[in-house]
């Protein structure tokens, strides 16, 4: 059954939304895609007091800058596929590359990984070239990679997909 809404409700009820804030307002509707198409497919006045709201940026680079954490509703917006045989646990995010200045560089396959930083669903950036890589179990310590060319994928990472504006980096 529709209901037959004004212009002058709909902008109500989006003023309402924004005022519920990103979490409560997905929650709210059903989701992050419901509350995306409300929005046009643009969840950026969400976003402009994030951090304030919640502590945290919706791209937050960790204080040892190490790790890469998404917002699920960035990831659910930009509707990454899931990995095979990982049951919705990982999502695809692209091939990236790393290296010195003047070297060969090195093919990287970067995922996300779904975790919680303050009560949030957010994803971690992980990944791995060959045996090289980062926040996998089976990469030892000698094979992880250090911030420095974290850093290079985690930059291409964000322009890729225009995150920087969501960033604390």
């Amino acid at each position: 059954m529709k209901v037959k809404v004004t212009q002058e409700q709909f902008n109500k009820l989006q003023q309402t939304l924004l005022d519920f804030g990103l979490v409560k307002a997905a929650q709210y509707v059903g989701g992050y895609k419901q509350l995306s198409d409300l929005f046009n497919g643009n969840l950026d006045p969400f976003y402009k007091n994030f951090s304030e709201k919640y502590g945290i940026t919706p791209v937050h680079l960790s204080s040892d800058r190490l790790r890469l954490y998404i917002h699920d509703s960035l990831v659910q917006q930009m509707n990454f596929g899931d990995l095979n045989f990982t049951k919705g646990r990982e999502k695809a995010l692209g091939k990236f590359k790393f290296g010195s200045k003047g070297s060969f560089m090195y093919a990287f396959n970067a995922s996300l990984v779904k975790t919680s930083i303050r009560d949030m669903d957010y994803w971690a950036v992980v990944g791995s070239s060959g045996s090289h890589g980062f926040g996998y179990a089976y990469i030892n310590k000698r094979d992880t990679l250090g911030v420095r060319y974290r850093t290079q994928i985690y930059n291409q990472i964000l322009d890729k997909y225009d995150w920087r504006k969501y960033s604390n980096m």
